[in-house]
């Protein structure tokens, strides 16, 4: 694994996304079979490593949920090879979350798995 830039940090925060704990740096997103090291989430070490070493799923799809609702442009435009958009209402429908898609900054419409 890549060390993280102190730009990047700053980008995606110091607190757990789950328990607000001081954080390091996960990266939910893989591309090709590589992690996407631009996109990454702030993991306390209990949630980042979980229990026995290993993440809960919740937790991993919870982090690549935040991690395409807040990069959904910039992945499109990036790495067109996946279907973010699905993915990402896929994750939402799973989750609970509501899902909306921001164009320009505005919110759209609503997106939902089918």
């Amino acid at each position: 694994m890549r060390p993280v830039s102190e730009k990047q940090k700053q980008r995606s925060g110091v607190k757990c996304v789950e328990c607000g704990s001081p954080a390091e740096q996960h990266h939910p997103l893989v591309y090709c079979g590589r992690q996407i090291d631009e996109i990454s989430i702030p993991l306390c070490p209990h949630c980042h490593r979980g229990q026995n070493g290993t993440m809960t799923q919740e937790t991993r799809e919870k982090c690549e949920f935040i991690a395409i609702q807040k990069n959904l442009i910039y992945l499109i435009d990036n790495y067109e090879k996946n279907d973010w958009t699905q993915r990402l209402a896929y994750l939402g429908n799973k989750l609970g979350e509501s899902v909306f898609r921001f164009i320009n900054g505005k919110k759209d419409i609503s997106l939902s798995a089918k």
